[in-house]
C-alpha cells in the first residue's frame, strides 16, 4: 500500500448472496392484561395450543385426597367434567396403587394421575392445573393471566404443601393404635401457625391471592376441607378453625361456589367413602 509496485495483483472477489425468508404465521403474544391487544393476541396463542393438547382419558384420583381436591375443584371452576373418566384409588391402599403403578407403567406414580389420550401422563396437581388452563383458554382463570398475580399465586400455592403435609399426617396419627403425643402436639402447633398466616391476608381481601378465586386458595381450601369434616371422620375437630374467624368464611365462600358442590357429589358417589358432612 503507500504505492504501486511492479507485480501488483488485484483480485475484485464479488458475491451476491440473496436470502428471501416468508414466514405468514403471524402470532401476536402479549403480556395480558397490560394492553388492550392482549386479549386477541393471548386467544390467537390459545388457539395455537390447543391442539398440540392431547384430551383426558382417564384421571385416577381419590375425591378426599387434597391434592384431588385441588384438580377436581379447578376443573369445575372452568367447567370441565370428568365425568365416566375417573378412577377412584385411595392412596392408602397398597394393592391399588401397585394395580394402577401396573397398569400405567409408571412405578412412582401418585394420586392423582392423569392419562391424555397420547399417552401423556400428569403426575402433579399443579401440572394438571396449568394443562387445564392451556387446553381450556376461556375464563375463568384458576391461573391469572397477569403475570406478577399468577407468581405470587404459585408461591402460595407452594406454601399450602405446609398445611396439606400438617392435616395429612393429623388426619393418620390421630387414629393410629399408639399415637405419637409429642409429633403430634408439634403438628397442631405446626397447623396453627399457618393457619394465623391465612388469617393476616385473609382480613384484607376475599380471597388469599386477592379479589378472585385462584391457584392461591386450591391447595389451603383443599386442606382445610379436611379440618371441616370433623373429628368423626378424621380425628381432627372442626372447632380447630374458631380462631381464625376470616378463615372460616373464606372457607364457607369458598363452600357455596358451583365447584364446590361438584366436588361434593364426587365425594358421596365415591363407594369407599362415608357420606360427606359439611361445615
Amino acid at each position: 500500500m503507500g504505492g504501486s509496485s511492479k507485480g501488483d495483483v488485484h483480485v475484485h472477489v464479488v458475491v451476491h448472496v440473496k436470502v428471501q425468508v416468508h414466514v405468514k404465521v403471524k402470532v401476536k403474544v402479549h403480556d395480558q392484561g397490560r394492553t388492550a391487544a392482549r386479549g386477541k393476541g393471548a386467544a390467537q396463542w390459545d388457539r395455537l395450543l390447543r391442539p398440540l393438547l392431547a384430551a383426558p382419558k382417564k384421571l385416577y384420583c381419590y375425591p378426599r385426597s387434597p391434592y384431588t381436591v385441588k384438580v377436581l375443584v379447578a376443573a369445575y371452576e372452568k367447567n370441565v367434567s370428568f365425568d365416566g373418566l375417573m378412577e377412584f384409588v385411595p392412596p392408602f391402599d397398597k394393592n391399588a396403587m401397585g394395580r394402577m403403578r401396573t397398569q400405567e407403567k409408571e412405578p412412582f406414580a401418585q394420586v392423582p394421575l392423569m392419562l391424555l389420550e397420547d399417552g401423556t401422563h400428569l403426575m402433579d396437581s399443579a401440572t394438571m392445573i396449568d394443562y387445564l388452563e392451556l387446553r381450556h383458554p376461556a375464563p375463568p382463570h384458576v391461573i391469572p393471566r397477569d403475570e406478577e398475580a399468577a407468581l405470587h399465586a404459585r408461591g402460595l400455592d407452594r406454601f399450602a404443601e405446609h398445611i396439606i403435609g400438617a392435616i395429612t399426617y393429623l388426619s393418620f396419627a390421630l387414629r393410629a393404635p399408639t399415637p405419637n403425643s409429642e409429633k403430634i402436639a408439634a403438628t397442631f402447633a405446626t397447623l396453627g401457625q399457618l393457619l394465623a398466616t391465612y388469617e393476616g391476608l385473609l382480613k384484607e381481601r376475599p380471597f388469599l391471592g386477592g379479589d378472585a378465586f385462584t391457584l392461591a386458595d386450591l391447595g389451603a381450601v383443599a386442606a382445610c376441607e379436611t379440618i371441616m369434616r370433623g373429628r368423626d371422620q378424621d380425628g381432627i375437630d372442626r372447632a380447630g378453625l374458631d380462631p381464625y374467624p376470616h378463615v372460616k368464611r373464606w372457607f364457607e365462600r369458598i363452600g357455596s361456589r358451583p365447584s364446590w358442590a361438584r366436588l361434593v357429589v364426587d365425594i358421596e358417589k365415591s363407594p369407599m367413602l362415608g357420606k360427606y358432612v359439611p361445615a
